[in-house]
């Protein structure tokens, strides 16, 4: 009885302790995001963002991908999302005129919740989608 229970016991060990192969990415939040945006100034256009690094399991995952804007052009975006605290990303162009939006938003599975832009002074300037391929 003793080796039946220890054999069950080394069988569950070892099929909890799984990596998952997911390339060092946490499933939960990794993935390539996109969506569009419009402010309240009128500005409008679309944003994707490609999965840079994941923080060790942590559920923290660092990105980077564009912004395209129908008054200022293409510009950079660079962002994060976090399991517990959810999405948060920020758009510059080195030469231009794209002012900084900063998304903010909770993530609900693969999509994005309460997703607004802010300015310096966290006043909501526009709003945003986003959905995870």
């Amino acid at each position: 009885m003793k080796k039946l229970l220890l054999l069950i016991f080394t069988f569950t060990l070892f099929a909890c302790s799984g990596d998952g192969d997911n390339n060092g990415f946490n499933n939960n939040v990794s993935g390539t995001w996109s969506g569009t945006f419009q402010t309240d100034a009128g500005d409008s256009g679309t944003w994707t963002l490609i999965p840079d690094y994941e923080d060790g399991g942590s559920g923290y995952v660092e990105y980077s991908g564009e912004i395209i804007s129908e008054i200022y052009g293409v510009g950079e975006l660079d962002g994060y999302t976090d399991e517990i605290d959810g999405f948060v990303a920020i758009s510059y162009q080195n030469d231009g005129d794209m002012p900084e939006y900063e998304f903010e938003a909770d993530l609900n599975g693969n999509t994005l919740t309460n997703a607004y832009i802010v300015d310096e002074w966290f006043t909501p300037i526009g709003t945003f989608t986003g959905t995870k391929n």
